[in-house]
């Protein structure tokens, strides 16, 4: 994948506008997939469950993608930006272009990483809060201390 300066995230600063933009995914409901029972048995670690997420049916076994979870998790923290700094940068343009890029390289990053893995409600979940926060899930990842290793054989 190779990443671009996106022009419908390049300059978002509205909640409107941060709406607008991350309409493209779906989030969050394009994340939630249904497994039959036999399929939960392909994946080690997966538990059935009841009722996890408001569809307007009673569907058993849903779950999110890690991804999906994470865009949606960066699409919140844009949709906070846009509110606290209410379209105001008080006099600092640049410091406002720099998070737009921030949000859209990180968004890039997720899908460029398109985590597959399936992800539960907590065993636990916490009151008043969604029951799938991806806590306690097992993901295949790349290996951060391997890079560093890498990094610090190159660093300049």
């Amino acid at each position: 994948m190779t990443f671009h300066n996106d022009p419908r995230f390049k300059s978002v600063r509205t909640l409107d506008e941060v709406t607008k933009a991350w309409s493209i995914y779906g989030l969050p409901h394009s994340g939630f997939v249904h497994l039959s029972q036999d399929e939960i048995l392909q994946y080690p670690g997966l538990i059935p469950n009841q009722h996890v997420v408001a569809t307007g049916g009673n569907i058993d076994n849903v779950y999110m993608i890690s991804a999906f979870h994470g865009l949606h998790c960066l699409q919140s923290l844009q949709r906070a930006f846009a509110i606290v700094t209410d379209n105001s940068t008080n006099g600092n343009y640049e410091f406002a272009l720099h998070a737009n890029h921030c949000f859209n390289y990180l968004r890039q990053v997720v899908l460029c990483a398109a985590d597959f893995t399936l992800e539960g409600p907590d065993m636990i979940p916490e009151p008043g809060e969604s029951p799938l926060r991806g806590w306690g899930v097992e993901h295949k990842c790349w290996s951060w201390k391997k890079m560093e290793e890498w990094r610090d054989r190159h660093a300049i």
